[in-house]
């Protein structure tokens, strides 16, 4: 069965398992369709490898290429900005659901990978004012369209740092009806972990 969206647990692995990227040069930039996109690398002494992007859903390491669609004015918009560009950094945005692509050409560019919602990227420069964006998005706290600066949603608890105390007292904070509710919605385990950690 094909996942519907990724958890904040899944995205930290993910993110481990793609620092063998690190210091490649994108070599080209593809649409697969409205909702995927594949980024094409060379890392030195490794060779090409092909990193897929399904929209608000998941991404990986691939060695299957699709073949691709014309060109989005976004790909194309990515392919001015980045082709050649180095990768520089790689991280997950606090516990978020958001991967930061830190490139370097002439100029320092972020690519913002979203996966909560419908997903979304966003290109910005090195002060991360946009870009280019995959779908302009306007929330009640946050505009994501170009010129404006990116601003990363609220965070929940971040549970790679939380300890005991604290987690006790967003417990008696919660208003969650159960613990695995809690777990999975408030410290963002997601369900299938939340249930396993209760479970153990």
């Amino acid at each position: 069965m094909l996942k519907k969206s990724i958890t904040s647990i899944e995205l930290a692995a993910i993110v481990e398992e793609l620092r063998s990227l690190l210091q490649g040069k994108i070599s080209q930039i593809y649409s697969l369709g409205e909702e995927e996109m594949l980024l094409q690398w060379h890392v030195s002494g490794e060779g090409k490898k092909l990193l897929r992007i399904l929209f608000g859903k998941w991404l990986n390491l691939t060695e299957h290429k699709e073949p691709a669609d014309q060109p989005s004015s976004f790909c194309r918009q990515l392919r001015k900005n980045l082709g050649n560009a180095t990768l520089r950094e790689l991280y997950q945005q606090n516990s978020e659901r958001i991967v930061v692509l830190k490139l370097e050409k002439k100029e320092t560019y972020h690519l913002i990978i979203e996966f909560f919602s419908k997903g979304n990227i966003i290109l910005t420069d090195d002060n991360f004012k946009i870009i280019g964006v995959q779908e302009r998005q306007v929330w009640k706290d946050r505009a994501v369209k170009p010129d404006e600066v990116y601003v990363f949603p609220a965070s929940k608890a971040n549970w790679k740092l939380l300890e005991v105390e604290s987690l006790k007292t967003l417990l008696r904070q919660s208003s969650m009806s159960s613990l695995v509710k809690f777990l999975a919605a408030e410290i963002g385990l997601g369900g299938i972990y939340a249930e396993e950690v209760c479970r153990r």
